[in-house]
């Protein structure tokens, strides 16, 4: 390409933000420091959907897999046993972190890796390999790309989380468990995918999880974590209405804008969306605006806000015509920004153009849709080449590239 058209591509396509500084990976002390071990830990329960899956995607690249088994009446044990994992039995007293800390009991090596069943490891093999002459204590946080919604209507949503942990670390919470340390935390090149939030997956959890989330918050009535877990679990089984009160308490209630409060602004947005509390939600977006110049989540959400009121005022759409696209193309001028806590991949570049295709063409405004038409296709390829290069999650992709 020359460097022209290399300079003329920089200036019209936004670039997508590398997740990981370049070079960064573990350190590899000099001298004859002794190798150090990894092991795989899980906890689990009536998991043979998906458990083989799991296992085989880090089979090649540790030491062992610990396999905590919490009163699995189907072929669970079985198949961990069948896929070389060391195979541990606990009765569930409704804790997540004892009993995590319990499979953690068993475990001897160097560095632990902790994942669930219905996650998989898709890369940073490599990354574990290295982490064998690295002696520093750390917690490296993974990247979990996961499925949303049902069948067709799929989005992938992205988080970071503290999964890799030094020997002798554990956990505390009773659900929506988190390791209890004081350590260095580092972005690991890892990225692990996750299907549990899939509607079918959900409809066999719900029960369980409402009840320990509720447990959790007579325990910890001021957390606003809890709030915002519970809240999210309504809102995950579109009971919009259910998550809002929840959304707005751990809001009141949380000191500082913690990595997950971008999560909780958008879905914030979303959920009175849905609910047709269309102004409120313009009133709260707009108090928000500023802390989010370089969210393109929040930026795609509020195109698609206006664009609802829009269509349910239509006298305003005068006025509100410029700031829907004005919305959807400073998404795509922030483009993907996967370290932003419940981002949803494509909201920077192929969805947003995508949006702004379809209300052109639905306006029959030819000239602007043939242009976004074009410009769809080219953020589709610019995101596509990143999802090979490991940056964004390639399962957010359409299976087809658009016409």
């Amino acid at each position: 390409m020359k460097q022209t058209e290399k300079a003329a591509r920089s200036r019209t396509v936004p670039k997508i933000v590398n997740i990981r500084p370049p070079g960064q990976s573990p350190v590899m002390p000099a001298g004859g420091s002794r190798m150090k071990t990894i092991a795989l830990t899980m906890i689990v329960k009536n998991e043979a959907r998906s458990l083989a899956r799991c296992l085989d995607s880090v089979a090649p690249w540790v030491d062992k897999m610990i396999v905590l088994d919490t009163g699995s009446t189907d072929d669970t044990i079985a198949i961990a046993r069948a896929h070389g994992a060391e195979v541990y039995e606990r009765r569930w007293t409704n804790d997540f972190a004892a009993a995590r800390n319990a499979a953690l009991a068993h475990s001897d090596a160097d560095w632990n890796l902790v994942l669930d069943a219905d996650e998989w490891l898709t890369s940073g093999g490599e990354y574990l390999q290295a982490l064998r002459h690295d002696s520093r204590r750390a917690i490296h946080n993974i990247r979990i790309d996961s499925d949303l919604g049902s069948g067709s209507n799929t989005l992938i949503s992205s988080h970071r989380i503290s999964r890799i942990l030094p020997r002798g670390v554990r956990y505390k919470g009773r659900i929506h468990e988190q390791p209890a340390h004081n350590l260095p935390i580092i972005d690991a090149a890892v990225t692990a995918r996750h299907d549990g939030y899939m509607q079918e997956q959900l409809d066999t959890k719900k029960g369980r999880n409402m009840a320990l989330l509720e447990k959790s918050l007579a325990e910890r009535p001021e957390d606003p974590y809890v709030h915002f877990q519970l809240g999210k679990q309504y809102d995950i089984q579109l009971q919009y209405a259910e998550a809002l009160p929840f959304y707005r308490r751990a809001r009141e209630l949380v000191q500082h804008r913690t990595a997950w409060y971008h999560d909780l602004v958008v879905r914030t947005i979303e959920c009175l969306r849905h609910e047709g509390r269309l102004e409120e939600a313009m009133i709260f977006a707009s108090d928000e605006m500023p802390y989010w110049e370089q969210s393109a989540d929040f930026y795609f959400v509020v195109g698609c806000l206006l664009l609802d009121q829009m269509q349910k005022h239509p006298e305003q759409g005068e006025s509100l015509l410029p700031m829907i696209e004005e919305s959807w193309l400073k998404a795509l001028a922030i483009g993907e920004r996967p370290e932003l806590a419940g981002n949803v991949s494509g909201r920077g570049s192929f969805m947003a153009a995508a949006q702004l295709w379809a209300l052109f063409d639905a306006r029959k405004e030819v000239e602007k849709a043939a242009r976004y038409k074009d410009m769809q296709k080219k953020f589709y390829a610019q995101y596509k080449e990143a999802a090979d290069a490991g940056l964004v999650s390639a399962a957010a992709l359409p299976e087809q590239q658009p016409a």
